[in-house]
């Protein structure tokens, strides 16, 4: 669970050195840092990307942090990995 919940925050904080790593087709911090799953193309990365994004603006409200945390607390996969898998 730890694992998945720092995975998932790192990839929030830094969405937006996310979107330089996609350029380059490197996975994303959070995924390089603690080894947790990620797409592996090109597309599927980039929707990674934009779900973390999401995640990020769906920090501000009091409703996202909740559903997060609660995903967190399961050791279920976030929102971004849940969308991206779907592509």
């Amino acid at each position: 669970m730890a694992k998945r919940m720092l995975s998932s925050l790192f990839n929030i904080l830094f969405c937006w050195l996310n979107v330089i790593l996609w350029i380059f087709n490197v996975n994303p911090v959070g995924t390089l840092l603690f080894g947790t799953d990620c797409p592996n193309t090109r597309k599927g990365k980039f929707v990674y990307g934009l779900c973390s994004l999401l995640q990020w603006i769906l920090m501000a409200t009091i409703i996202g942090t909740i559903f997060v945390i609660i995903f967190w607390a399961k050791g279920e996969p976030s929102i971004a990995q849940r969308l991206a898998k779907l592509v």
